[in-house]
């Protein structure tokens, strides 16, 4: 769930897509994010999500450091950088550009394969 909309704020179009964001990291670390033992109403997992997210040595280890894959962590890495900026989660994100990050992550990750 986005933080928004755990904050109390509407659904939108840019929610649904943090929302997205959030199940892809799931599916990408098989279920090892460290935010997912709370109740989804709880502060606690709205706050947890917010640190790993927010911060870029937090988001590394608690969950870049998760992901097996060397293309899903350069996706996530792209994706992320849409939404988190400056240490604030941003609202406004739109399809276009989640789908623009995907390639961005997909072009950085063909380019550390091809420099090793």
């Amino acid at each position: 769930m986005s933080l928004a909309v755990l904050s109390g704020q509407p659904q939108s179009e840019s929610t649904e897509l943090e929302s997205l964001l959030y199940s892809m990291l799931y599916a990408a670390t098989k279920g090892k994010l460290h935010w997912g033992a709370y109740l989804h109403t709880d502060s606690a997992a709205r706050d947890a999500k917010l640190a790993a997210m927010v911060v870029d040595d937090e988001f590394e280890s608690m969950v870049v450091s998760r992901i097996d894959d060397r293309l899903l962590k350069c996706v996530a890495r792209c994706i992320r950088a849409l939404f988190f900026v400056n240490g604030k989660c941003l609202q406004g994100v739109q399809f276009n550009n989640f789908i623009a990050a995907i390639d961005q992550g997909q072009d950085v990750a063909l380019e550390a394969c091809c420099a090793v």
